[in-house]
């Protein structure tokens, strides 16, 4: 498994800065990795021909990269930094010159494969990576809704969702971080998304000029008073947690009085 490209970056580092680029061994056509594989979980019965279904799980991606220096030869110097770079053990961004607008987060297991072409240290190595996720994400994407001056007069703004892998129950949905801040008298607020049956999200009772972040898929709230002020009881519509349906989004603001700033970070998840 590899990319067509000879570039490729990691933990925002490029590999020529390492002195190294990215090789093939194969001819013909390069094969780059799309997705983690799919389990289909279902049991059989004695007396049907057709198993019982319950549910899909997804392997996470996995992928390998084989590396050559450029100036042909392995050094010490460049074989330390090249480990260093790569011998991280959390999730680091991983980004191939392939396409750029996609990318996932990824860690180097091993060493799979080094392949000898001579002496003085003249060989290949291929590395085997592990993606924290069956599929690749987009590009961070941030936006800011400035919305300081709207009162209690309902607005509408517009959010996007353009992931195509679908949740376990088959929904194309996404759950976006979201950045309140709540401006002069506003102490509660609530999004209505008029592209999805006008399901809704909100909060009341908070303090003004607080802060909100809200992580809804994780389901996580941390309020700027402090990170141990519990916010999920201010919830309103039946703990319902904010989401995007696939498209074009058409989101209604309201608040109490006041105003409000809104900013979302969006990531998708993308089969590529």
């Amino acid at each position: 498994m590899s990319f067509a490209s000879t570039y490729f970056l990691y933990d925002n580092e490029q590999n020529i800065d390492y002195g190294v680029y990215l090789v093939h061994l194969e001819t013909g056509f390069y094969p780059s990795p799309a997705s983690g594989s799919k389990n289909i979980i279902s049991e059989k019965n004695p007396f049907r021909d057709t198993p019982y279904f319950y549910r899909t799980e997804l392997d996470l991606m996995k992928f390998s990269i084989t590396l050559a220096p450029l100036d042909g030869t392995w050094i010490e110097t460049t074989k330390f930094n090249l480990f260093k770079w790569l011998g991280n053990r959390t999730y680091k961004a991983f980004q191939s010159s392939d396409d750029l607008s996609k990318m996932c987060y990824c860690i180097c297991t091993n060493p799979k494969e080094i392949y000898s072409v001579g002496i003085n240290g003249q060989f290949y190595l291929t590395l085997e990576f592990v993606a924290s996720s069956p599929y690749w994400f987009s590009m961070p994407e941030i936006s800011t809704y400035d919305l300081s001056d709207i009162g209690s007069t309902p607005t509408t703004i517009t959010m996007e969702n353009r992931s195509n892998v679908p949740n376990v129950y088959g929904e194309y949905c996404y759950y976006p971080e979201v950045w309140v801040d709540l401006k002069s008298t506003c102490t509660g607020f609530s999004f209505t998304n008029l592209s999805n049956g006008g399901l809704q999200h909100g909060f009341s009772g908070l303090t003004a000029l607080e802060s909100l972040y809200i992580n809804n898929d994780k389901k996580q709230i941390i309020s700027s008073i402090s990170e141990t002020t519990y916010r999920l009881n201010k919830m309103l519509y039946s703990y319902q947690w904010f989401k995007l349906i696939y498209g074009v989004n058409q989101i209604q603001v309201t608040l109490n009085s006041g105003g409000i700033v809104i900013q979302t970070r969006m990531q998708y998840p993308l089969y590529l």
